[in-house]
């Protein structure tokens, strides 16, 4: 529905299981997807004319030129041994590889144009190429062990992740980067300038990370359950020199120990109460004003709740309230860039605290009759009472259904979902007046409905409608005010064989 967007892609994919003897599986896979996207849409529409009006741009309006590509090429593969123990032990080892190549040819558009000339956005291309690789390797023991006369469980593992990161760049001849002139009848005919050399533009890094963890699980009485764990972790990322990075550098975390603990108590078989503490070491890839990855997430999580399991458990309904404290959050560095991208650069937040609350349902009322619903509600706010990750919605309602019929209509269903979400709090300097507004999309429905039918044992068709109301909504804000457009109403419709 975008303008000029076009995509196609190809993808592969296959896993073979194999008993090597009584007590040991393998499982081994791999997987090869390509997409060509062209005509991509990079940079979002801008919120607000020069004057400090709303634009209205229609659901179709892009800022992609006609030249505009986004490929990538994703390989992976894994290989899984389960190997039994004795009747209440099992190890498990797991190693798996994973390969990207991203070519992207685009151009970042930003500012506010003229409500009349359309004129006042700037434009900068670039040829952004990068080839990640990451391998990880599990090894987990998972069994159960008696004492005081009672059963408990243990797993206990370790880990070990290898990526190798960065891009390469190529900017433009800047005597050939042309205006843009008239934003309001932009329709994509922008030329490609001349490019110059490939260069190392980001720190082409490795980062490493290594584990080792264990957690079990205590029944202390018939009703109560004690959970009790932790990690020992250690991250190092090494950076190599380029373009924005005078000297090579090293983060290094070594020997975090984040533990875990969780109570469980079952009032009787229906009613059960919990609550939980972990710690949170959590390494992260956004970078700052200066191209430096951020130091890890770390901080506490806190969660209490009720669960329910009603009508012989076919449904299930749950209830909790949350608190989650962190350090070194990522919020955007406004007016900066990462440098060598037009990607926007981050800052390390101190004393962010998230907390709200949860309601959910799932589950069958009724022979065939499925249901989901949901309602949740947060607040995160730094130290300084400021809300961060304020483009994400703070409460938001969900529900799907789906009913199997029987009888002579045996073999249709029908069903649909809706989703409700408030208006989120970002907000924006206005050009005009210079004052501060919120630019978030305000609360919406959407609508989606689907039918379905087994027309055999191995044939079956299904219809979907999304946005059913065909009701226009931005996707997303940005931190500069703007935003692109969600999907309109669509129709999709799957045949599936199975054999």
């Amino acid at each position: 529905f975008v303008g000029l967007e076009s995509s196609e892609g190809f993808a592969l994919c296959g896993v073979i299981g194999a008993g090597l003897g009584p007590d040991t599986q393998l499982r081994a896979g791999a997987s090869y997807q390509k997409d060509e996207r062209n005509g991509v849409m990079w940079a979002q529409l801008p919120y607000w004319y020069a004057d400090g009006t709303v634009a209205d741009w229609p659901r179709s309006k892009t800022t992609a030129a006609r030249w505009n590509a986004w490929d990538t090429t994703e390989i992976s593969a894994f290989l899984t041994i389960e190997q039994n123990l004795g009747e209440n032990w099992k190890l498990k080892g797991d190693v798996s590889y994973f390969r990207q190549t991203e070519d992207s040819r685009l151009i970042w558009l930003w500012g506010n144009p003229d409500r009349t000339t359309g004129a006042g956005m700037d434009v900068w291309p670039y040829w952004y190429l990068t080839k990640p690789k990451q391998w990880n390797l599990n090894l987990q023991l998972k069994g159960h062990y008696d004492l005081f006369g009672r059963q408990h469980e243990l797993v206990a593992g370790a880990m070990y992740n290898h990526l190798k990161g960065g891009w390469t760049n190529r900017d433009p001849d800047p005597a050939t980067v042309a205006p843009v002139g008239d934003f309001n009848a932009w329709d994509g005919s922008y030329p490609e300038p001349t490019w110059g050399p490939r260069f190392r533009s980001s720190d082409i890094g490795t980062t490493k990370q290594t584990a080792l963890y264990g957690v079990t699980r205590f029944q202390i009485l018939d009703p109560l359950k004690l959970i009790v764990g932790g990690r020992l972790s250690s991250w190092i990322r090494d950076e190599e020199e380029s373009l924005y990075t005078a000297q090579p550098y090293r983060l290094r975390k070594k020997n975090v120990f984040t533990p875990y603990a969780g109570v469980v108590f079952d009032f009787n078989h229906v009613l059960s109460a919990y609550a939980s503490y972990t710690s949170i070491f959590n390494p992260q890839t956004a970078r700052d004003r200066n191209g430096r990855y951020l130091d890890p997430l770390e901080g506490n999580n806190y969660e209490t709740g009720l669960k329910a399991d009603l009508m012989d458990g076919r449904l299930r309904m749950s209830a909790a309230i949350f608190r989650i404290e962190q350090d070194n959050f990522a919020v955007p560095d406004t007016g900066y860039f990462v440098p060598g991208t037009t990607d926007v650069a981050s800052r390390a937040a101190q004393g962010t605290v998230s907390k709200g609350y949860e309601l959910e349902m799932q589950g069958q009322l009724l022979p065939g009759w499925d249901v989901s619903a949901g309602w949740s509600h947060f607040r995160a706010t730094d130290a300084d009472g400021n809300d961060v990750e304020a483009h994400q919605p703070r409460q938001v309602f969900r529900m799907a259904t789906k009913y199997a019929f029987g009888g002579a209509l045996n073999g249709f269903s029908l069903g649909g979902s809706a989703r409700w979400e408030s208006r989120p709090p970002q907000t924006a300097e206005n050009p005009g007046t210079g004052e501060t507004e919120k630019v978030g999309q305000k609360a919406y429905w959407l609508v989606n409905l689907l039918g379905a039918y087994d027309i055999s044992k191995r044939i079956s068709f299904q219809l979907n409608i999304n946005n059913l109301f065909d009701k226009r909504y931005y996707n997303s804000n940005s931190w500069f005010g703007g935003y692109v457009y969600g999907e309109p109403r669509n129709v999709r419709a799957t045949l599936r064989y199975g054999f």
